[in-house]
């Protein structure tokens, strides 16, 4: 048989049932190896090859080493490749200053990281607002007021008018503001205390004691409770009732007779 001519299917037939279960040398195995290369292969090929390697161990991949040259590299491969601004300077200055968003929140709607954003903001020279400024207290009392309550402060506010009537209020509407916080739920009966829902999800990175010591300045005693612990009724109840039994009173002193 001549090299390169085609033979009938039925030819081809009867060389396969003579070679098969026949051991191939590894250059004729080769040689195979680079006829097929770059051709596509059938369902039914890929169905044999599966079924024949069944079963059998698969040889180990060799781990590899993220050595520190190997990362430089990497880094600076991908440098030219960094996700740049979906959006323009002004846009991102309105979401910023204008409607007063935070960088997590802008990241969030961009499904990049709070860095990335930061990174934009430099980019383009947008400022960051300084947390003790007019504007920054302006821009989170624009977004307080045109919030309302969720589902978790909702359910802590039935808890507390249920546990201590007409002693607590909502106040995460921007109707009080202490330094940089809006707190939750303020106390109306005469003590300075505040509570604070903090959500799983919004307040996953958060210290609790940041908020604490930040209302311990105001002089305001500060309660945190996560949205989880709201699953076990009695565990909230009897935190509160803990807490609350440590409040002292504001003296108003003597009514003016």
């Amino acid at each position: 048989m001549l090299k390169g001519s085609k033979v009938s299917p039925e030819v081809a037939a009867k060389i396969s049932a003579t070679m098969k279960g026949k051991p191939k040398s590894s250059e004729h195995k080769a040689r195979i190896g680079l006829a097929h290369k770059g051709r596509p292969k059938s369902y039914l090929h890929c169905l044999h090859m599966s079924q024949a390697k069944k079963g059998k161990p698969q040889a180990k991949k060799r781990k590899q080493t993220l050595t520190p040259k190997f990362l430089r590299s990497l880094s600076k491969l991908h440098a030219g490749n960094r996700r740049l601004p979906p959006l323009t300077n002004q846009e991102l200055y309105d979401l910023y200053w204008t409607k007063g968003l935070s960088a997590s929140i802008i990241a969030q709607m961009y499904n990049v990281t709070g860095e990335c954003v930061t990174n934009w903001m430099q980019k383009f020279g947008i400022e960051r607002r300084n947390p003790h400024s007019r504007e920054h207290l302006q821009a989170m009392l624009q977004i307080a007021l045109s919030r309302k309550p969720t589902k978790p402060e909702i359910k802590l506010g039935q808890i507390l008018d249920e546990l201590f009537p007409n002693e607590w209020k909502y106040s995460g509407n921007g109707q009080v503001i202490l330094g940089k916080h809006c707190p939750d739920f303020i106390n109306i009966n005469h003590k300075k205390a505040v509570i604070e829902m903090f959500g799983d999800y919004w307040h996953r990175n958060d210290n609790p004691q940041i908020w604490i010591d930040d209302y311990k300045g105001y002089g305001f005693d500060c309660l945190v409770v996560w949205e989880k612990e709201l699953k076990n009724k009695e565990y909230v109840v009897e935190k509160i009732k803990n807490w609350s039994t440590r409040l002292t009173k504001i003296d108003l002193g003597k009514p003016v007779p």
